[in-house]
């Protein structure tokens, strides 16, 4: 997730579009402020993400509040993916400057 307004798309993905070292590793996917999914890599296998809400539901909402709020990694438990599968997703919150 990140919560840092202007990052460029290609300073992010550019350095993650390549095949995946882990294969349990689905995605990894960049949430903006609102909690939508902007960008995935790799894109192929889930286009279905792409500009949906990465919080339709109280698990994830919560993951992603408590990682925006203490602005360290937080975990949901072993969810439905909107691409489809069982999966935990892992929030990483990304901020610019310091704590307001």
């Amino acid at each position: 997730m990140a919560v840092a307004a202007g990052l460029a798309r290609c300073g992010w993905s550019c350095r993650y579009d390549r095949p995946l070292a882990k294969p349990a590793l689905q995605a990894l996917e960049w949430v903006d402020p609102a909690f939508y999914v902007r960008w995935v890599v790799p894109l192929p296998g889930n286009e279905a993400i792409v500009n949906q809400p990465s919080a339709p539901e109280a698990r994830r909402r919560q993951a992603l509040d408590a990682a925006r709020a203490t602005r360290e990694p937080a975990f949901t438990q072993a969810i439905e993916l909107l691409q489809g599968g069982r999966g935990v997703l892992v929030y990483v919150p990304l901020f610019r400057g310091s704590p307001a």
